[in-house]
């Protein structure tokens, strides 16, 4: 048992555990709903080329978008969008 464990009293447990259950079952509906409405644009089998950065991006877009955190999935496209117009700007120069 670690340090933080210890620092948490069963009751607090207990009650995350229950807080986090009932957040869980009252979004998961639209979860799955996002989740096969995605599915659609997925490519089985398809590869990225492109940089690691891009992935990772893309990935955490996705996975905004899933949880319903749509603020950070457009945060997180424009800082995608910014990632690539940057060098494409210093390459004209």
């Amino acid at each position: 048992m670690s340090t933080t464990d210890r620092a948490i009293s069963d009751e607090a447990r207990h009650r995350l555990l229950f807080a986090l259950e009932r957040h869980d079952t009252g979004t998961r509906e639209a979860r799955a709903e996002r989740i096969i409405w995605h599915s659609r644009f997925d490519l089985p089998g398809a590869v990225l080329w492109d940089r690691h950065e891009t992935a990772m991006l893309l990935e955490e877009a996705r996975k905004c978008f899933t949880e319903g955190q749509f603020m950070a999935n457009h945060l997180n496209k424009f800082m995608k969008f910014g990632e690539h117009l940057i060098p494409i700007n210093v390459l004209l120069l």
